[in-house]
């Protein structure tokens, strides 16, 4: 399965890069121009490959906005290859002199059985130092449980469920000093599991499985990295979320909270080269439903692991991840790490701490947009990544 995975991703990447280097086809009509360009399409599948289809300018006065449509297949672990439509419009109101604001329509389907929907869009004011966000989604996707705690999930076997999610969230953020970030979300989710087979049922349990709540977040950030060029960046990331969810807005017997805390550093080394250090903490309230519960795997952190591999209340690992140029266009890189998930901050326990390592190549299209290929290597398990962009 990994070969056959890797022959095609080789296929795609080399078409994608074919596509790339066409030239822009224009033709005009009035104020409209519609164009043929490659894609810098940003997605959370952990593979999106593709081309723009055509791009819209509608340009008069201080009113203009921009339209590109993506049909992309994509590939991730739980959703395995999929088709992807992707719509970014880029738009200004009437007499806004601030950059764009932007609106993302996207929908995706796979023979797996997966099919989502969604909106999202940042509204930029007072030149970008204040935003507006939104997100509206809904999505259906078969997955795989191996357990709910660290002892089912370490034996290798898994059963499978559906899993359906619709969720809502406002978010306003305001840069202050230029580097402090501080905001504020109220958000919904309704999250219920479906279609388990006996393995998976067995695992649940008589534990809950529908979830639907309301909840109000804080964000408070310090940003000070940039990148220069093709692997070259500095400096600091850091943020911390807290959201809580009141029992009288959902179904559930008490009130429930969640705090997470990020911090990545940026250091340039020797010629081509940077090393990057991730550190990422998660942390659930007793009563969290396992819907809800911190997930140890995924594309950017412990990417050795399926997404989802283990679930607990509480979640920490850390990465050091060394990128290193080879070519104008080409970086390669390893990385090494750990993480370990348990269910309250008494039960830590060092013998639980999960290794994380492999190593990755990258084909940027641009300064900032590549090609993603990492092999991932977990306890007992790999994962094989194709993605768009750095894992952070």
């Amino acid at each position: 399965m990994l070969r056959r995975v890797s022959i095609v991703a080789t296929i795609l990447i080399l078409a994608t890069l074919s596509l790339s280097a066409q030239q822009n086809k224009v033709v005009s009509n009035g104020n409209i121009e519609y164009r043929y360009t490659p894609t810098d399409q940003k997605s959370q599948s952990a593979v999106t490959f593709g081309q723009r289809l055509y791009n819209t300018t509608s340009i008069g006065g201080n009113r203009s906005a921009t339209a590109s449509f993506t049909v992309a297949p994509t590939y991730s672990a739980d959703r395995e290859w999929s088709l992807a439509v992707i719509g970014d419009i880029l738009y200004r109101t009437k007499n806004q002199t601030s950059r764009p604001h932007i609106l993302t329509i996207g929908a995706t389907a796979s023979l797996a059985g997966h099919y989502g929907a969604s909106v999202d869009g940042t509204n930029f004011f007072n030149r970008g130092k204040h935003r507006l966000s939104y997100h509206i989604g809904a999505q259906s996707t078969p997955l795989a449980l191996f357990g709910l705690n660290y002892t089912t999930s370490t034996l290798n076997h898994a059963g499978r469920y559906v899993e359906e999610v619709y969720a809502g969230a406002i978010r306003y953020t305001s840069s202050i000093a230029e580097k402090f970030l501080l905001g504020a979300y109220i958000d919904y989710r309704y999250d219920e599991a479906t279609d388990f087979d006996l393995y998976s049922s067995m695992v649940v349990g008589d534990k809950e499985t529908l979830f639907y709540g309301a909840g109000i977040g804080a964000i408070l950030g310090l940003r000070t990295s940039y990148e220069e060029d093709i692997n070259l960046r500095h400096g600091v990331d850091i943020t911390f979320d807290i959201l809580l969810r009141p029992q009288f807005s959902s179904n559930l017997d008490s009130d429930i909270w969640q705090i997470s805390g990020l911090f990545d550093y940026y250091q340039p080394l020797w010629r081509g080269a940077l090393m990057v250090v991730d550190l990422y903490g998660e942390h659930h309230s007793k009563g969290t439903p396992w819907l809800l519960l911190a997930k140890l795997g995924s594309d950017s952190r412990m990417r050795g692991y399926y997404p989802g591999r283990y679930n607990g209340n509480s979640l920490v690992s850390a990465q050091l991840e060394l990128r290193q140029r080879i070519a104008r266009f080409v970086v390669v890189t390893a990385w090494a790490g750990a993480g370990t998930i348990f269910s309250e901050y008494d039960r830590f326990d060092t013998s639980k701490i999960l290794p994380n390592y492999g190593a990755g190549l990258r084909l940027y299209l641009n300064a900032t947009t590549a090609l993603r290929l990492d092999v991932g290597f977990g306890k007992d398990c790999r994962n094989f990544i194709i993605g768009l962009n750095e894992a952070f």
